[in-house]
C-alpha cells in the first residue's frame, strides 16, 4: 500500500498553474505539471483545493460587462 504523500507547496502551486489552464481538468493538470504523480493524486488534491477556496472559480463576464465591452472596442475604432 503507498505511503501518504505530504503536498510541499511547489506541488500545490503546479495545481494552481494548471488550473490557471485548464481550469476544472485534472488530467491535464497531471499530464503537464504532476506527472510523477498517479492520477487519483492529483484528482484528490484538486478537489481538496477546490473545496478550501484555493483554486477560483472560472469567471463568466456578464452580458453587461460585455456590452460595455463593445462599446469601448467602437470607441477606439473612431481613433484609428
Amino acid at each position: 500500500m503507498p505511503e501518504y504523500h505530504v503536498w510541499t507547496q511547489k506541488e500545490e502551486d503546479a495545481i494552481i498553474q494548471g488550473h490557471s489552464h485548464y481550469y476544472n481538468n485534472y488530467k491535464k493538470i497531471q499530464q503537464n505539471f504532476l506527472q510523477y504523480m498517479t492520477i487519483v493524486q492529483v484528482k484528490n488534491k484538486f478537489y481538496k483545493m477546490k473545496s478550501e477556496g484555493k483554486l477560483a472559480e472560472k469567471q463568466i463576464p456578464s452580458s453587461t460587462s460585455f456590452s460595455m465591452l463593445e462599446e469601448l472596442v467602437a470607441i477606439l475604432k473612431q481613433f484609428q
